[in-house]
C-alpha cells in the first residue's frame, strides 16, 4: 500500500513538470503570476515535509500559513486575472521599502536614475492602493495587493474550509500573542492536519494550473489520480476539489448495505478465497460492482453499473481500473464472458461494449472474451 510519503511525493513531482510545460503568452500577466507563485510553493512544500519528518511540527505549522496564502492567491489570480496587475504593480511598494533599508543599512544606493524610476514608481503604487478611510480609526493605508481579506479571498477560491487551521492557527504562533508563546512553551504539538492540509494545497496548485492553462478540457486522468491518490491517504476530507472523483473501493467479507441494488450485487455474489468484490464510486456515491475471480484465470465476473450512474463513463472506468489490478497481479490478460444482467442491456450490446474496449475471444477460455493487459502502464 502506498504510503503518504510516495504519493505526496508524486504531487510534488507533477509541479515543476507542469511548470516547464507551460509557457504563458505575451501579455498574460496572470499566467505569468500563477507560474511564478507555483515556484514559490515548491520551497513550502518541500520546507513543511522536512520539518515534519524531524519533529519540527511548529516549523511545519508556519510555513503551513505561507503555502496557503500562495494557493488562495494563485486560485483567486486565475480566477479573475485582471487583478494579476494589481498584484504585480504592488512590487513597486516593495521595491522601495528592500531599497530604503539598504540605503539606511548598508549606505548603498543605485544609480539615480534606478533611484527615481523605484520612487515614482512607488508614488503612483502608493495612489493605486490606497483604501477609503477606516471609519473606527481613521487609517487608510493598504498593506497589501488587495483591500480583500484572506477570509474572503479564501472564502472565494474555495478555500473557507482550511482558512482557521491554514492561516487562523499559524499566525497565532507567527506572531508574539501570548496564546501563541504558551502554547510553543507547551508540550503540547500543533494540530496534525498541517500535513493533510499542505497536500490538499498541493493538489488546488495543480488542479489550478490545469483549469487555467486548458480551460477546454476536461481535467486529465493524471491529475485525477494524484485526488484518488489523496483520498486513499486521507479518509475524511471537507472538499472534492471541485471534481468528479471516482474510486475503486474492496469490500470486506462482512460489508453490510442499505442500498438495494448493492445489496443484490453482493447477494449475487457472495464471499469466498477465490473472488475480490468491489464497488466504484462516483463523487462519493456507490455507482458501479464488479467481482473479479483470481483462479484459474483472472477473470471479471461481474461488472455492473447502477441505474442512476448509467452513461455517466464509470463503467469504463472500473474496466480499466480492474486492468491495472490484473497487471499488478503479474498478470498478462483479462478474461471476460459478456452477459446481461437486467434488460435494460441485452447480451449483444453488452459484447460489442467490450469489444470496443479492446477485447477479443478467447482461445484459451469457452466463450469467453479476452485483453492483454500486462503492457498497461500502471503510472
Amino acid at each position: 500500500m502506498p504510503t503518504f510519503t510516495t504519493l505526496f511525493h508524486k504531487a510534488f513531482q507533477a509541479i515543476p513538470k507542469l511548470v516547464l510545460a507551460s509557457t504563458p503568452p505575451e501579455g498574460d500577466t496572470a499566467g505569468l503570476v500563477i507560474i511564478h507563485l507555483m515556484m514559490a510553493s515548491m520551497p513550502d512544500l518541500d520546507d513543511i515535509l522536512t520539518l515534519s519528518s524531524h519533529d519540527g511540527h511548529w516549523g511545519a505549522l508556519k510555513l503551513l500559513r505561507s503555502l496557503f496564502e500562495r494557493t488562495v492567491t494563485l486560485k483567486y489570480i486565475a480566477q479573475t486575472p485582471a487583478e494579476a496587475e494589481a498584484f504585480r504593480d504592488f512590487d513597486a511598494l516593495d521595491w522601495h521599502q528592500i531599497l530604503t533599508g539598504i540605503e539606511a543599512k548598508y549606505a548603498l544606493r543605485p544609480s539615480e536614475e534606478a533611484r527615481n524610476r523605484i520612487v515614482e514608481a512607488a508614488k503612483a503604487a502608493r495612489k493605486t492602493y490606497r483604501q477609503e478611510p477606516c471609519s473606527v480609526c481613521g487609517l487608510r493605508k493598504q498593506t497589501s495587493w488587495t483591500p480583500k481579506s484572506s477570509k474572503e479571498l479564501a472564502d472565494l477560491t474555495g478555500l473557507a474550509y482550511m482558512h482557521f487551521e491554514a492561516f487562523v492557527m499559524p499566525s497565532k504562533y507567527i506572531h508574539p500573542t501570548y496564546f501563541g508563546s504558551r502554547g510553543a512553551s507547551s508540550d503540547v504539538t500543533p494540530m496534525n492536519n498541517t500535513l493533510k492540509h499542505t497536500h490538499a494545497l498541493a493538489l488546488e496548485t495543480i488542479i489550478t494550473h490545469q483549469r487555467y492553462f486548458h480551460p477546454r478540457e476536461p481535467i486529465s486522468e493524471a491529475v485525477l489520480e494524484l485526488v484518488r491518490d489523496f483520498f486513499s491517504v486521507w479518509k475524511y476530507s471537507e472538499t472534492s476539489f471541485d471534481l468528479v472523483t471516482r474510486f475503486l473501493i474492496a469490500l470486506p467479507d462482512d460489508f453490510k448495505t442499505e442500498m438495494a441494488e448493492l445489496r443484490e450485487r453482493i447477494s449475487r455474489n457472495p464471499p469466498h478465497l477465490n473472488r475480490r468484490r468491489y464497488v466504484g464510486s462516483l463523487d462519493r456515491q456507490p455507482a458501479a460492482f464488479a467481482a473479479i475471480d483470481l483462479e484459474p484465470a483472472f477473470f471479471l465476473y461481474e461488472l455492473y453499473v447502477f441505474r442512476e450512474h448509467r452513461r455517466s463513463g464509470i463503467g469504463t472506468w472500473v474496466l480499466t481500473e480492474v486492468e491495472k489490478l490484473a497487471a499488478i497481479e503479474g498478470r498478462s490478460k483479462l478474461f471476460v464472458r459478456p452477459g446481461s444482467l437486467d434488460s435494460d442491456i441485452d447480451t449483444a450490446q453488452l459484447t460489442d461494449w467490450y469489444r470496443k474496449r479492446g477485447f477479443t475471444e478467447s482461445d484459451e477460455i469457452t466463450d469467453a472474451f479476452e485483453k492483454v493487459v500486462a503492457s498497461i502502464p500502471l503510472g
